[in-house]
């Protein structure tokens, strides 16, 4: 299958970059590990992705026939949060590039842009394998990214910022947080991080067990937001801050008349396993400084996410924010390993999380971008 031949070819060669001292070998090797799966994601078909014949391709067809950005715009959203940076980014390609498979290519190539630097900075912080960091990010939102374009475009600045937390550069955090909301309003939601990190960062006055409890507080706030999550939403549409069509996303909306909210205990399999994991290896982690707590944590929230649509169908979307994040601390965990043992968790890691893509992507289809189409056939 094409996607496994680019996840892995793309991460091997990011390996070799790693590995490779030459500066002018290094750049080559990074730079053709970066485009393998934009190219991936730019020559695929409009089927490729549930949501790529609305906003990857009648959206962008509409921009490059639209006279003006006002117009264009104002024929999208009438909301305050109406997704303006997506919007511009699409109108200002469109009348550069009359082809909507170069927008799916420069959506793409934000995404890994964003995703590939946030790891250079997480690779300062923690000495985290960007290599694993780009594999991990493949199999559990890659095709998450060819389905929801605006908010993976979302999901990678905030990774990207989140950075700056960990180099206390909160004023940053808050920029790119800014600019990842006028890409997609639910980004929002990644605020929370920030209090979050002061609360239950390695090294505080405050003892482990009264850390916990802290984050415990904010775990039990986030379950009674998606428990309210429907009256919040429809107050936010009413008062004009998010876009009209969040009503239909609503349980009972015309977007959920067809989807059912069960919760597959199967499918909360992967995020319990990962939180197991982190629990067995929290005190290693913790004596190598690599904020165990808080990484729990954010594992922790989207485990709970899962339980959303029973409130309000697509709602544990919010949870897709945390994952990169989740992924650094798979990554950093190989540093609580011996050196001749991180090869056995590469190979759990890599086994667990391509398991899961089978099951999501290639079983239940979720996205609609399995099987892989090329635009010419």
């Amino acid at each position: 299958m094409i996607y496994i031949a680019v996840f892995a070819l793309s991460s091997f060669i990011f390996w070799k970059a790693e590995k490779d001292k030459d500066k002018y070998k290094k750049k080559m090797l990074v730079f053709l590990g970066f485009i393998l799966p934009v190219i991936l994601a730019g020559l695929r078909a409009d089927s490729v992705g549930t949501d790529v014949e609305v906003y990857g391709k009648w959206a962008y067809n509409q921009a490059i026939l639209t006279d003006s950005f006002k117009i264009y715009y104002q024929a999208r959203t009438e909301s305050i949060l109406g997704d303006i940076g997506y919007y511009f980014l699409t109108y200002v390609s469109a009348k550069i590039f009359p082809n909507y498979h170069i927008g799916l290519f420069i959506y793409s190539m934000i995404i890994q842009l964003f995703l590939y630097l946030g790891l250079k900075k997480y690779h300062r912080i923690f000495n985290t394998p960007v290599w694993l960091g780009m594999l991990l990010y493949y199999v559990t939102l890659y095709n998450y990214s060819l389905n929801l374009l605006r908010q993976s475009i979302a999901i990678v600045i905030i990774f990207y910022g989140s950075a700056y937390i960990f180099e206390k550069k909160y004023w940053k955090f808050i920029l790119f947080l800014i600019l990842a909301t006028l890409f997609h309003s639910s980004a929002f939601i990644a605020v929370v991080m920030l209090p979050m990190y002061a609360l239950l960062k390695h090294g505080g006055n405050n003892s482990l067990k009264k850390q916990f409890f802290r984050g415990s507080i904010f775990v039990i706030g986030l379950m009674f937001v998606l428990y309210e999550i429907s009256n919040i939403l429809q107050t936010l549409v009413t008062m004009g801050i998010v876009r009209s069509n969040y009503s239909s996303y609503l349980n009972g909306g015309a977007f959920t008349e067809s989807a059912g909210n069960n919760i597959s205990i199967i499918g909360l399999l992967p995020h319990i396993l990962i939180i197991m994991l982190i629990i067995l290896m929290f005190k290693r982690l913790d004596k190598r400084q690599k904020e165990p707590l808080l990484f729990f944590m954010f594992s922790v929230i989207i485990l709970i996410t899962d339980f959303a649509p029973l409130f309000a169908q697509y709602a544990e979307r919010i949870g897709l924010y945390f994952v990169p994040l989740q992924n650094v601390i798979l990554c950093n965990a190989r540093d609580c390993f011996a050196h001749k043992s991180k090869k056995y968790w590469y190979l759990l890691l890599i086994m667990m999380l391509g398991l899961f893509w089978i099951r999501s992507m290639v079983i239940f289809k979720y996205g609609q971008t399995v099987p892989y189409e090329f635009y010419w056939n």
